[in-house]
């Protein structure tokens, strides 16, 4: 169990030559009106006035977010139930914390005079009102300081859906990838189009997230260009009472509604919504995940490696996907034969500096890495696992994957495929993947849940035909290392697996079943 942190500890100093009495820093003056011979033995010289000013009231911290307690005198724990009273302050900042715990503590001595009104006890009139009600000045401050926010006074649920995706936005705690802070962009303006911006964020009750959810169920891909009149409800609606179906996925729906989950839970741990009510709400998927994306088929493998690309095209810009006798092995070639033999994502590929094509302990390799040699800064991975050394494999070097390296070196490339260019997104890969569509398009190759990641699971098929263990196939593909992974503790100690160990399982990978590939490597080899 978490033991709660009390704010304002005292000096080390200080507490070596003194107690602190806790029955002191807690309802002092409610112990002493029920039970005033019980504790007129305690002194004002026993506590610390300075420490007591500055707690007062008690705070404590757990779980990173800050709590008051407040004791229930011993009079009153067989009335209010417990001995303890808890409330969080739903902040993770101390200052905050300070300014909200006023308010808080205010309704607790309400609860409290309450309980002793209840058992015939003498009460103060003015702690049974409701703060609103009572005449107090001192007290209207205290609850507006509480509301306080950066100077502006506002009742937090009134603060506008644009409001919170903003600060959310602009939250400098966030450690986000460009990627990840482009997919919240992007989560901030659907939020906006279904919500709408000047909508109270306390407006997200548990019948508005099911009425979101609901708006999702029946949305039409593409809505704005399809619907460009409609709004993203009044397009669900229409696709609702006619039965259109070119509705967008219920996995896609889901990735939706966890960005906004996470946009709610941040605005729950901000004091800006009680709770978060979209919360384990999703919509029932009918397609398991397994069959969600599919590895290429060999009719597909034979399709692709059949192409003009492979066999000889017009050349290696418009004319790739005609007939011809010429035989570029350029950006194209190289990155559907890098993807068949590693695994690789397309944009580990689309990154690669060519000083990342290298010899580890004597064997060539691949480098997957954020890190650069030539100082280029536009390298990401998608997890941390995801950094790792592939060798390369024997087919790619009878292809001549090593000279094509040396041109781009000797040309002064620092980029080993320069020529591909950043999407709006800043990732490489955008640009080759519309491409690669085409292309598929193009070699009568193109299926159902298939798209260039479909290499990465014919890649992961591959090792398992070659019978290569689960450990090793996991680190040659930079997949998860967590419980998903099957891997245990024991799998993060020592050094890891030699190249020349990985080498040999690359090794065993084979693609002779391709027909096609088959006769590009031994036409290579003459």
């Amino acid at each position: 169990m978490q033991t709660p942190e009390i704010v304002g500890k005292p000096s080390p100093k200080r507490s070596q030559t003194s107690v602190v009495y806790t029955v002191g820093l807690h309802n002092r003056d409610d112990d002493a009106g029920e039970n005033a011979e019980e504790s007129s033995s305690f002194t004002r010289r026993d506590v610390y006035t300075r420490r007591l000013h500055k707690r007062l009231p008690a705070i404590v911290r757990k779980r990173r977010i800050y709590h008051v307690r407040k004791r229930v005198p011993h009079g009153l724990i067989k009335t209010i139930g417990k001995r303890e009273i808890w409330k969080s302050l739903r902040t993770d900042s101390e200052s905050e914390a300070r300014r909200r715990s006023h308010a808080v503590i205010a309704e607790i001595e309400q609860k409290l005079e309450q309980a002793r009104l209840s058992i015939g006890l003498t009460v103060d009139p003015t702690l049974l009102q409701p703060l609103s009600q009572r005449s107090d000045q001192s007290l209207h401050t205290v609850e507006n300081s509480t509301l306080a926010r950066r100077g502006e006074v506002a009742e937090e649920k009134t603060i506008s859906v644009g409001a919170v995706l903003e600060r959310f936005l602009a939250d400098p705690t966030q450690d986000w990838s460009p990627r990840t802070r482009l997919a919240y962009e992007t989560t901030s303006r659907f939020m906006i189009s279904m919500i709408g911006a000047s909508t109270p964020i306390g407006h997200m009750t548990r019948a508005a997230c099911r009425e979101f959810l609901e708006t999702l169920r029946f949305l039409p891909k593409n809505a704005s260009r399809s619907f460009p009149d409609l709004t993203p409800k009044q397009a669900s609606d229409y696709a609702r009472s006619t039965g259109y179906e070119n509705v967008i996925s219920p996995s896609n729906a889901n990735i939706y509604i966890n960005k906004v989950c996470v946009v709610l839970n941040w605005a729950v741990r901000e004091g800006y919504l009680e709770r978060n009510h979209l919360k384990g709400l999703r919509l029932a998927d009918p397609i398991a995940r397994v069959d969600k994306r599919l590895p290429f088929s060999h009719l597909q493998l034979e399709a692709m490696f059949n192409a003009p690309l492979f066999t000889g095209c017009q050349d290696d810009e418009l004319g790739y996907a005609k007939a011809g006798g010429k035989r570029p092995r350029g950006t194209r070639f190289w990155v559907i034969l890098i993807a068949l033999y590693t695994g690789m994502r397309l944009n580990e590929i689309c990154q690669l500096d060519t000083a990342d094509v290298r010899a580890f302990e004597g064997i060539a390799c691949f480098s997957v890495s954020e890190r650069s040699l030539v100082g280029t800064d536009d390298k990401h991975l998608k997890t941390r696992s995801s950094e790792r050394v592939v060798p390369i494999h024997p087919d790619l070097l009878s292809l001549g994957i090593l000279d094509f390296v040396e041109q781009r070196n000797d040309a002064g490339h620092d980029k080993l495929f320069f020529d591909i260019c950043a999407g709006q997104d800043g990732f490489r890969s955008t640009a080759f993947s519309k491409w690669f569509v085409l292309f598929l398009i193009h070699a009568k190759a193109r299926e159902p849940k298939t798209s260039f990641h479909s290499f990465r699971h014919l890649f992961r098929d591959a090792l398992r035909q070659a019978k290569v263990s689960r450990e090793i196939a996991m680190i040659l593909g930079g997949w998860g290392t967590g419980t998903k992974s099957g891997l245990d503790v024991a799998d993060y100690y020592g050094k890891g697996f030699e190249i020349s160990v990985l080498a040999e399982a690359i090794e065993k990978l084979s693609f002779d079943h391709i027909n096609a590939l088959r006769a590009l490597i031994t036409s290579s080899k003459r």
